[in-house]
């Protein structure tokens, strides 16, 4: 094990600390701001450093920000409006605050709130699956998550898919 304040450089990635098992580092991506970055290593908690697929997951998500961030939107969209009735009732008096309808899709952007990325080691096509961890209004307790490979989401639910999915 590395000492505890490894750190990695590598122009694709910002500069990332090895904790707990995984490079951490902090990125921004469209309207969110200050995301914490993981990086789990192929060799599970050894300090190799991020693979090809890795940093090609990473380096797709700065330069294709704009496609990202909408099929995101579209998906949570389609999961907030699935998943609305269910929790009117738990929400209570709270419901028209917390879980209100939407207008647009891009109203959702100020219910949710992006706070991790995974980028795992799991790969396909070239390009690892990058997981997504958003607090949000309505689920506080579970928040909510989702995987995408490129540009296509491929699983929606609560915040842990975010960081222990993995392909079947």
């Amino acid at each position: 094990m590395p000492p505890k304040n490894s750190h990695l450089q590598q122009s694709v990635f910002p500069e990332l600390t090895w904790q707990d098992d995984e490079w951490l580092g902090k990125m921004t991506l469209g309207p969110w701001h200050t995301i914490e970055l993981s990086i789990n290593p192929k060799e599970h908690g050894q300090p190799v450093a991020p693979t090809e697929e890795q940093e090609a997951a990473y380096q797709h998500l700065l330069e294709c920000t704009p496609d990202v961030v909408a099929a995101l939107i579209f998906s949570l969209e389609k999961y907030y409006k699935r998943m609305r009735p269910r929790y009117l009732d738990f929400l209570g008096t709270e419901a028209a605050q917390l879980m209100p309808e939407l207008s647009q899709a891009t109203d959702l952007v100020r219910l949710i709130d992006l706070i991790h990325v995974y980028i795992h080691a799991e790969a396909k096509n070239g390009s690892a699956y990058v997981g997504f961890h958003f607090d949000c209004t309505w689920e506080k307790e579970h928040g909510l998550g989702c995987i995408m490979h490129l540009n296509k989401v491929l699983e929606v639910d609560s915040a842990d898919i975010s960081f222990s999915w993995s392909p079947e």
